[in-house]
């Protein structure tokens, strides 16, 4: 039986009645039904939203977080896509709380149960760190399901710096000091959202968060990349070394542009309105 990644039942409601807030939060702004399909590693949350004759996008968040950190961005690609965020196992969402390895496919293979639940054969990809190490991998196994990839901030191109990811662990156990900290590491000097400091407060009181990294990718994996990728990053991000990455990702995947932020680090947000002129092409 796995352990649960919630401290506690109080906890895990606590964390959830806040997604409940941000989704009517946003309800006057965008309609987002809420639908679950079922994988191999258990249930899956999605949030989706937009015209069902559009083309689809998938939406994949950052590790320690879950689909409701979109909802700002469903504004703008609700407007061109039938939009799907699914809350990713094992992350303080929805979804089941399995955690999925990162030293297999299981995220692939995940991925494409909840493409096939949903009826998409071929979809576009957005994911944030760990979610576009997740559209990377399985935009080089599945190819044909594939469409544009759009990459915000994306593990697997180069090592993480685990001495930044071990602080923020260490962090989240620090109380309010510890959020302080933790938002001057991952965001902006001028980032300022109640919301954000809220929800890692919670992160800190009730969730266990997964202390390692995803693996940094083959190039066999990213040589096998047929579609369009399109990365933004910052080029302050203390998590990974984005000039780095830049040259790698240009040097092995075929099809693909970069945008660097001087100012970013790795909490980049309100992304759509730079990603969407990209997934249209």
């Amino acid at each position: 039986m796995n352990q649960s990644i919630f401290i506690g039942e109080k906890g895990r409601n606590e964390i959830l009645g806040f997604y409940d807030r941000m989704l009517g939060k946003w309800d006057d702004k965008v309609t987002v039904t809420e639908i679950d399909v079922e994988t191999d590693a258990g249930i899956t949350h999605i949030l989706t939203a937009g015209k069902p004759e559009n083309p689809p996008l998938i939406l994949l968040h950052g590790s320690t977080s879950n689909a409701a950190t979109w909802l700002p961005d469903f504004v703008t690609y609700e407007k061109e896509f039938h939009v799907f965020a699914p809350d990713m196992p094992g992350e303080p969402g929805k979804s089941t709380e399995t955690r999925l390895s990162w030293k297999n496919d299981d995220y692939c293979i995940w991925l494409l149960q909840v493409m096939d639940r949903l009826g998409l054969k071929k979809a576009n990809l957005v994911g944030l760190s760990l979610g576009g190490w997740v559209a990377l991998k399985f935009a080089a196994a599945y190819p044909e399901k594939t469409g544009n990839v759009g990459l915000i901030a994306p593990g697997g191109i180069v090592s993480p710096n685990m001495k930044a990811i071990l602080k923020l662990v260490k962090y989240q156990k620090e109380g309010a000091e510890g959020v302080n900290k933790t938002l001057r590491l991952l965001f902006p000097d001028d980032f300022n959202s109640p919301e954000v400091v809220e929800f890692f407060t919670l992160l800190g009181k009730h969730f266990k968060t997964r202390v390692e990294a995803v693996p940094k990718l083959d190039n066999e994996v990213l040589g096998a990349i047929r579609s369009n990728v399109f990365m933004l990053a910052g080029s302050k991000d203390v998590i990974f070394n984005f000039r780095k990455a830049s040259k790698r990702l240009l040097k092995q995947v075929s099809e693909s542009e970069v945008l660097l932020f001087d100012k970013g680090t790795h909490g980049l947000v309100s992304m759509a309105d730079a990603v969407v002129p990209f997934l249209k092409r």
